[in-house]
């Protein structure tokens, strides 16, 4: 069975780091505050898109955050649809 990771924010450096882990082999559910990003990623890089970071939880043993500060962390952790 292959690994799902999650991936939260794919800026500049998320982007290419979800797309590494996809070219290893793992199983990449990709999420975003821009949907149309994340649908371009996902289909560039062969993975899922979750709406929210909390569609995560159930199918990832690791979910990777990629965002710029402390606040957006927050956000994507405790605020409406975190992973938390």
């Amino acid at each position: 069975m292959t690994e799902c990771v999650g991936f939260v924010g794919l800026g500049a450096i998320g982007k290419p780091m979800a797309g590494h882990l996809a070219a290893k082999g793992f199983d990449v559910i990709v999420c975003d505050l821009d949907a149309a990003r994340a649908e371009s990623v996902a289909a560039e890089i062969g993975a899922r898109v979750a709406a929210w970071p909390a569609d995560l939880v159930p199918h990832c043993s690791l979910i990777v955050v990629m965002v710029p500060d402390a606040p957006d962390v927050e956000a994507v952790c405790f605020g409406e649809g975190g992973i938390a």
